[in-house]
This record gives C-alpha cells, structure tokens and sequence, in this order.
C-alpha cells in the first residue's frame, strides 16, 4: 500500500528506524510527508497513513484473552482509578474494557513516537464507548500539552484504535483480501505481517 501511494515498487520502499524505534519512510522519498503505522494482533492487521502529521494504531484479538485475570493484566499499565473502573464492571465485560483502554494508549503513544516507553499508568484516556474524542498529552510536567484526536475502530471480534493531531475526515476501514494481499514488509530485516485492514485518515 506503501508503494501505492509513492507510486513506486514495494520493494524499493525504504523504511527506516526513528527515534524511539518508530519504523518511518525516508524523507527523501516522501516528499508530501506520507507517514504511516502498522499493528496487527492474530489474523487482523491495521496499516495507518496520513499526510503531514503522524499517526499511530494499535489492536487487539480479544479472543486470545480467554478467561484472563483482568486485575493483574491491568496493574501497572492502567492507572489505579482505570483499574478500579474496570473491576467494578460485570465479569464478561472487563476484558473488553481494559482491551479498549489499553489500544487507545497504545495507540496515542505511537502517534507521540514514544512507544513503551512511557509510562501506561501516568496518563489517561477515555474509556467510554466513544467515536471519537481528544486527549492532551503531556510528557512531564515542565512541557506545554499537546492535543491529539483519536477514534475507535473496535468491532466483536478485536478492541482496535487510532490516534494523530488532527483527524479531520471520516476514518475509513478497507478488505484487502479480496485484492489478493497477504504480506506487508516493513524495515530490514524482514518483518511479515497478515494485512487484512487499511485505515486511511
């Protein structure tokens, strides 16, 4: 999808290694500031792509937390009142909750280009079933806030959600089976990844 929008062979994509990890296209082959982010949880796969400001997308198979104990998940990486939120749902509706929580932030880290390294516990997001909505990002306490806008992109099957400065349009899901795309590489090594989901903002 890369290669689509640079009009040139997938292969001849040069993904480099930002600060922090992040994996970006080279700015000498972008000049209309095309950044993109990629997740991907079991069989699905969320490619993001935007012009002119970052993004990042993250999702979660919410099968694959079968009967999980959702206060230890939640301890550490969600903040105590997160955590006591959660825990004061029904049983069968926890998990889904923390899955939701937990995409948003991820997904908001990723956009700020930080990843993992934050800390999940100091800062909080929306944990209603919402749209859309924006949060202030602050990396500590002497720096002025930064907002960003996010949207949830969850379905029955998988807690999904994007995050970037300014989502201005609708957010659009793509197939991609049906185009016969099976593989995404990104970086070098290799990294091979089920692409089933494109997400445009």
């Amino acid at each position: 999808m890369l290669g689509e929008y640079l009009e040139r062979n997938p292969r001849k994509v040069p993904i480099i290694v930002g600060q922090h990890g992040k994996p970006q296209l080279d700015e000498t082959i972008s000049p209309r500031g095309l950044q993109f982010n990629l997740t991907h949880s079991h069989s699905v796969a969320l490619l993001a792509v935007t012009v002119g400001q970052t993004v990042g997308i993250d999702v979660e198979d919410i099968a694959s937390f079968s009967n999980p104990d959702v206060s230890t998940l939640a301890e550490g990486v969600l903040s105590k009142r997160e955590v006591e939120a959660i825990m004061a749902l029904e049983r069968e509706s926890r998990i889904r909750s923390f899955l939701r929580c937990w995409t948003r932030k991820e997904a908001l880290l990723k956009a700020v280009g930080v990843g993992l390294l934050a800390k999940l516990d100091e800062f909080k997001v929306p944990m209603d079933d919402l749209e859309r909505w924006s949060v202030q990002w602050r990396p500590d306490r002497r720096s002025d806030a930064s907002t960003f806008q996010m949207a949830d992109l969850s379905d029955d099957d998988y807690s999904a959600a994007v995050a970037a400065p300014m989502i201005s349009g609708p957010v659009h899901l793509f197939d991609l089976h049906h185009l016969g795309l099976t593989d995404i590489s990104v970086g070098e090594p290799q990294m091979r990844r089920s692409a089933s989901e494109f997400v445009p903002l």
